[in-house]
C-alpha cells in the first residue's frame, strides 16, 4: 500500500518469445541470401582446388615425359638426324643414335632410337572426339628403341598431349610467336648445336579443358 493506504499497481511484464510475422519475412531472405553466398564460396574453393590439383598433375605428366625425352636424347649426334628437324616447322618425329664411345679416333654410334608423337589409338585424327573423353585429337609420346633391330620396343611415355601446340592454329602461320609454323603437339627443333622439344599436355575439367606447355633445350655432339 502507498503511504495513504490506497493498493499499489503492480505492472508485470511479459517476455516475448519467437519471431513476428513480419520478422520473419524480412529476416528469411536475409538469410537465404547468407546460406546462398556461403555455399557459393565453398563451390568456387572447391572448383579452385580440383583445378589446380588437375593443373599439378598436368606438370607432373608433362616434367616425366620431358625427362625421359632429354634422357634418351643425351649423347645423340647432330648428324644422321631423321628427319632433320630444322626450318620453321620442326618434327613431331625423330630418330637419332646416340655415341657410345670410340674406336681407333672414330665415334661408335648405338643402335637407332626414336621419338614420336603418335595419335591415340581410340582416338585417330578426324577432328572428333571418338574416345568420348572431351578432348579431340589428342596423342601419346613413344619413345622406340633399337628402331627396326630385334631388340625393338616401343614405350608410352605420355598421353594426352594436343594436336597442336598450345597457341597454335592449322593455318600456315606462327600464331605462337616461337618462330615456327603449325607446330604439333610434341615439338622438336634443331638450331644451332641445340635441340629443343615442347610439349603441349591436355587435360577435361568441368566444361572445359586444360593445358599446360612446357619447353627443355640440350646440346648435341658434333
Amino acid at each position: 500500500r502507498s503511504p495513504g493506504g490506497a493498493p499499489l499497481m503492480h505492472l508485470q511484464r511479459t517476455r516475448r518469445s519467437g519471431f513476428t510475422l513480419v520478422e520473419l519475412m524480412i529476416g528469411l531472405p536475409i538469410l537465404i541470401i547468407v546460406v546462398g553466398v556461403a555455399g557459393l564460396a565453398a563451390q568456387r574453393g572447391t572448383e579452385a582446388f580440383g583445378q589446380s590439383t588437375a593443373i599439378d598433375a598436368l606438370d607432373r605428366r608433362a616434367g616425366r615425359a620431358m625427362t625421359a625425352m632429354t634422357e634418351a636424347l643425351h649423347g645423340s649426334v647432330s648428324t644422321g638426324f631423321l628427319p632433320d628437324p630444322v626450318g620453321n616447322f620442326g618434327s613431331s618425329t625423330l630418330t637419332f643414335q646416340r655415341q657410345t664411345g670410340y674406336v681407333a679416333g672414330a665415334a661408335v654410334l648405338g643402335t637407332p632410337v626414336r621419338i614420336e608423337r603418335v595419335a591415340e589409338p581410340a582416338d585417330p585424327a578426324n577432328g572428333v572426339d571418338d574416345d568420348g573423353d572431351g578432348l579431340i585429337d589428342e596423342g601419346m609420346i613413344q619413345i622406340v628403341t633399337d628402331v627396326g633391330g630385334p631388340d625393338e620396343e616401343t614405350r608410352v611415355v605420355c598421353r594426352n598431349v594436343a594436336f597442336l601446340l598450345e597457341g597454335e592454329l592449322p593455318n600456315g602461320v606462327d600464331d605462337n610467336g616461337n618462330g615456327l609454323i603449325d607446330e604439333s603437339g610434341l615439338s622438336i627443333h634443331r638450331q644451332d648445336g641445340y635441340i629443343t622439344l615442347r610439349l603441349t599436355v591436355v587435360t577435361p575439367f568441368q566444361n572445359a579443358g586444360l593445358i599446360r606447355t612446357i619447353e627443355s633445350s640440350i646440346g648435341l655432339r658434333n
